[in-house]
């Protein structure tokens, strides 16, 4: 009798240690630079997943998987080339050489739209996809300017290019924390000849 009780003893501290061990390894903690997507059964609401920001979570063996989703600030060059400005003035054409900073964006229902979007695209398809937009806004708002006032007003160009893509860039779940150009140049030497002019002028 006393040696089975021992044997039931023995027993249970192995199921405890079983049990602890795959708590351990099912448990998952997310850093505070990341979001996990809890998904495969129903999440919190009826939800076919859930998001989990800071913390940790167990993930039910067979029945739920996970994945995480980057939020770090990405620093990305974006570079247009061959922009016609407004062809009613000189329709002379520059190229745009600027830096922009993106992240998913931290907010809830944000977070959400990146899980749809871009849960499992890699890092260079998720800055491909940022880069593109905004190099699309560059050129489009670059259209309807003169090359003198895309020169000499940067932060006008750069402030409206953030408000165009922002709602495109929001569609995705991503976010424009800055965007700051930092060249300006044209093939044919209208910005020195004006430099030129100018400069002729002052003195």
């Amino acid at each position: 009798f006393g040696i089975a009780i021992v044997g039931i003893a023995v027993a249970a501290v192995f199921v405890v240690i079983i049990l602890a061990a795959v708590y351990a390894s099912r448990f998952k903690k997310v850093p505070p630079d990341q979001a996990m997507v809890v998904y495969g059964k129903a999440g919190s609401k009826g939800r076919a997943y859930d998001i989990v920001t800071g913390g940790g979570r167990f993930i039910v063996p067979v029945v739920q998987a996970y994945a995480f989703m980057p939020l770090d600030v990405r620093t990305l060059e974006v570079i247009v080339t061959d922009i016609v400005t407004d062809v009613n003035v000189s329709g002379a054409k520059v190229n745009i050489k600027a830096v922009t900073q993106v992240k998913i964006s931290s907010q809830a229902a944000l977070v959400r739209v990146a899980a749809e979007q871009l849960l499992h695209k890699t890092d260079p398809e998720i800055n491909e996809i940022a880069q593109k937009t905004l190099e699309g806004h560059v050129r489009g708002i670059c259209a309807t300017m003169t090359i003198e006032d895309i020169n000499s007003d940067r932060d006008k160009v750069s402030q409206q290019v953030q408000n165009q893509a922002a709602k495109d860039l929001r569609n995705m779940g991503i976010e424009i924390k800055s965007f700051v150009i930092k060249e300006i140049e044209d093939e044919y030497g209208y910005l020195d000849a004006l430099g030129v002019k100018r400069t002729e002028q002052v003195k």
